[in-house]
């Protein structure tokens, strides 16, 4: 079989020209005139931080252009005229790599590039070069390697901050991620703990509850006024105490949101929970309006649902309004869609509308709204952060309080 015909040039490169017989009296300046500085290529050169080379292989004596001999920090004329003088200059870890990688690809007759590291003859500190190259042949055989060397030094530490970032990054993603998880099993934690604990502490309260309900049926007649007042009072206390502990087991579970297979209308969640709360918005009288143009979402509807019998609930009852409205729309918000319940009540003041979704905490007097839990707001917010969203208050124009549901744009359908 015969071999490939392999190409060859037998005269060397324009660019490249070979050294005559009797070489310059600086090798390290070359045989061709040097490039007048406001040259377009040298100023090109200088902009890109490279310069061009070449090694005449019979003789081994090495040419630099005066911006390659500038990148190193020679003097013009001062650079080494040989292969090992240059490598004197090359970080000890990387010449034996740099000699391989270029000689293989003068032998095997292709482009070589390589990164290595070296000193500056002006300075104490390794630098970063990109050596990018290859041979010229006259019959067959190699007898120049030319190419160009680019300083790299500032893409380098680039990559390598790029690099420590990323790596610092991944440490604080995976530590993120350690941590939610841990947080997580605490809150399924908790939540058991407060579950089964409000569970079992209803028993007490419903045995003080029955037996002063007893003494009350078989004894008032016979009982002082006053013994009577106090008996009441205590059982009232058991009354309050069962219902409390009633709405911390809701709380406890309203953050456990299933995710639906399918979207779910947002006004017909609020109609429903309209419906649900029936006589209580009948007495006094409640107008509520539900947008037509309600959004779907992808939710847990029985959960969502909860937030809108809250917040109608709360929208019925902390109001002097006659009649007392409520309306429920959407709009497009600053970072995605929002759903708002509005009404025309009493208002929260900004001072306090933090205070709004803690648990137990009422921002009115008993007296003047009647009993309640403390808890309906904070089952509203816990519901919708397990959706990954965020509700806030905002004044209602006219008077009132408006509560603005921001759930993630991926959720809308």
């Amino acid at each position: 079989m015969s071999q490939p015909k392999e190409q060859a040039s037998n005269t060397p490169s324009p660019q490249f020209a070979r050294p005559p017989a009797a070489p310059p009296a600086s090798p390290a300046s070359g045989p061709t005139t040097p490039l007048d500085p406001a040259h377009p290529l040298a100023l090109a050169m200088r902009a890109g931080k490279m310069g061009f080379w070449w090694r005449e292989l019979t003789q081994n004596r090495l040419y630099w252009s005066r911006e390659l001999e500038s990148l190193y920090g020679f003097a013009p004329g001062t650079a080494p005229a040989t292969r090992d003088g240059f490598m004197a200059h090359v970080h000890p870890e990387d010449r034996d790599r740099l000699r391989r990688e270029v000689d293989d690809a003068v032998t095997e007759r292709r482009d070589f590039i390589v990164e290595f590291r070296f000193r500056r003859a002006d300075e104490n500190h390794w630098r970063w070069m990109e050596g990018r190259g290859h041979g010229i042949y006259e019959h067959n055989r190699p007898t120049i390697v030319c190419g160009i060397g680019i300083d790299i030094t500032e893409r380098r530490r680039a990559e390598e901050t790029i690099r420590e970032n990323a790596r610092q990054l991944a440490m604080l993603y995976a530590e993120s991620e350690a941590h939610t998880r841990d947080l997580e099993r605490a809150n399924r934690d908790l939540s058991d703990f407060a579950h089964i604990a409000a569970h079992d502490l209803k028993e007490p309260f419903r045995t003080i509850n029955f037996q002063i309900g007893f003494v009350l049926e078989d004894h008032r007649a016979a009982m002082p006024p006053a013994a009577v007042e106090r008996l009441e009072a205590v059982q009232q206390v058991a009354l309050r105490g069962t219902r409390l502990l009633d709405a911390l087991m809701r709380f406890a579970r309203s953050g456990e949101v299933r995710m639906a297979q399918g979207p779910v209308n947002l006004g017909t969640l609020a109609k429903e929970a309209a419906a649900s709360l029936g006589p209580a918005l009948a007495s006094p009288t409640v107008e509520l309006t539900v947008d037509p143009e309600m959004p779907e979402v992808v939710c847990d509807p029985v959960a969502m649902q909860q937030v809108f019998v809250n917040l109608i609930s709360n929208a019925a009852r902390y109001s002097h309004a006659v009649p007392r409205r409520v309306r429920i729309y959407a709009r497009e918000g600053p970072y995605g869609p929002q759903v708002c319940v509005e009404d025309n009540g009493v208002g929260i003041p900004e001072a306090r509308r933090k205070d709004a979704f803690r648990i137990f905490k009422r921002l009115h007097r008993e007296e003047e709204f009647g009993p309640g839990s403390g808890v309906g707001l904070a089952i509203v917010k816990k519901v919708i952060e397990a959706h990954r969203g965020e509700v806030t208050i905002e004044d209602t124009p006219g008077g009132g309080t408006t509560f603005v549901i921001s759930l993630p744009r991926a959720r809308f359908v």
